[in-house]
């Protein structure tokens, strides 16, 4: 079976262009905003504090295939130079994404908060960040910033945020109306709790939960408990 097509810009460009975006999948992006120290040098007097914007995710493999996959179908953007406060004599750095499909992966576990993504947040659709508690400010940077959030994911080690009622204490009246699904994983356990309609501030009273899925490694852990318990 061929591997290559050695052809395929002879193909109308409207085929091209299907293809390519049939090429597209959902991902999850790592984007962190980290602390640099710039040494002295002759340009600049002292020692400099500067913000990156750095990734761990890989780039795409389409856009490391051709000109026309990078640039011209516009499958992926250069997003989040604004993270980026770099000296003068520095070019900004960015992330690949597809804001309609991908989901950002804030991190925040290092000391960063949702505040620090203000500058970008109306352009985020899917965001995930890890804490251990919801603090005020991530609730109020919720509701003043992402106004276009529609899927958000919580990882925590704290299990009593997968109690409905926590939930609702934590976050009613601060999530953004155009939020459509809620994610809540217990990084422990292995619990994930989804809200899976209109969870948005102006409508708190109907969340609910609709689905409670136990990952592979918790199920494993059950049956094994079972089959020592059926041994007893």
């Amino acid at each position: 079976m061929a591997t290559t097509f050695p052809r395929f810009l002879e193909l109308p460009w409207e085929i091209q262009a299907r293809i390519w975006e049939l090429s597209v999948e959902p991902r999850t992006v790592k984007v962190r905003r980290v602390t640099v120290t710039r040494a002295r040098c002759s340009y600049h007097e002292g020692r400099g504090t500067t913000y990156e914007v750095v990734t761990s995710t890989p780039v795409p493999a389409a856009l490391q295939t051709c000109y026309q996959a990078r640039y011209k179908h516009r499958l992926y953007q250069p997003v989040f130079s604004e993270l980026d406060i770099v000296r003068s004599c520095e070019e900004r750095r960015y992330v690949w994404l597809n804001l309609d499909i991908d989901t950002v992966d804030a991190g925040l576990s290092n000391g960063l908060t949702l505040f620090d993504f203000k500058s970008v947040a109306r352009s985020i659709r899917r965001l995930k960040f890890e804490t251990a508690e919801i603090m005020v400010g991530d609730k109020a940077a919720l509701h003043e910033y992402f106004v276009n959030l529609q899927e958000l994911h919580i990882t925590s080690s704290n299990e009593k945020l997968l109690e409905l009622a926590t939930m609702r204490k934590y976050l009613s009246g601060f999530l953004p109306r155009s939020l459509k699904k809620l994610f809540v994983h217990h990084t422990v356990g292995g619990f994930t709790r989804q809200w899976d309609e209109s969870v948005g501030d102006d409508d708190p009273q109907h969340i609910r939960w609709v689905r409670d899925n136990i990952t592979r490694t918790r199920l494993k852990d059950l049956r094994v408990k079972a089959f020592i318990l059926s041994r007893w």
